[in-house]
């Protein structure tokens, strides 16, 4: 399995979506070229204009000592998942590729990033990576890594270090393997974030189709 330096992030992070032979530059899960066969679109600033009328649905969710001024329950503008997290996206994506669809939902809280990556209609030998493939990677702190479910899908949720800050990942794919979903927090080692907030993004996302 190979590793990206993902975006903004300066962690290399283990990608589930990638091809086994390649590195993650062109076909990459957030990384920034596109392959030229690939049709790109950034409905991000139709989502930010229509924030106030009801794009993205929002409502206020209290869970307790952990609630957080500006955290909302956050839904999908196509419906397709809901998660608590901090506000509207700032970075709303859609890119399509010859071997899958990419949405991106990027959500900020300070200098802690927390990231959705849903990948649809994988094909080819970029649809035979499973969440099994990252087991071994020597990049997982180790003692952090652990199986997860979501709706069925099998998962494991597992931590990177840097000298930045530390990447808490979940990592899920389909059972035919048609569709993975990668969920990840950034932690900044100055702000920091706590564990319970941590663990009320990861826990709070949810699929509705």
């Amino acid at each position: 399995m190979t590793l990206c330096p993902y975006g903004e992030c300066p962690l290399n992070r283990n990608c589930l979506h990638v091809l086994a032979a390649s590195c993650l530059v062109g076909l990459a899960a957030g990384c920034q070229q596109r392959n030229e066969n690939g049709e790109s679109q950034n409905p991000a600033a139709t989502l930010q204009a229509d924030s106030n009328n009801g794009s993205g649905n929002e409502s206020a969710l209290d869970t307790g000592s952990e609630a957080a001024i500006g955290w909302k329950t956050y839904e999908a503008a196509d419906g397709s998942f809901t998660v608590f997290a901090p506000g509207q996206p700032p970075d709303v994506s859609t890119e399509k590729l010859p071997v899958w669809k990419e949405q991106r939902y990027a959500f900020k809280d300070g200098n802690v990033s927390f990231v959705i990556e849903i990948y649809s209609g994988r094909k080819g030998a970029v649809a035979t990576n499973t969440v099994d493939d990252l087991r071994d990677s020597p990049d997982i702190v180790a003692g952090t890594l652990r199986d997860v479910t979501l709706s069925g899908m099998p998962g494991i949720e597992f931590r990177t270090q840097g000298n930045v800050g530390e990447v808490v990942h979940r990592e899920y794919c389909s059972t035919d393997n048609s569709k993975s979903i990668s969920i990840f927090v950034q932690k900044d080692l100055v702000t920091g974030m706590s564990e319970g907030r941590i663990q009320q993004f990861l826990d709070s996302f949810k699929l509705k189709d």
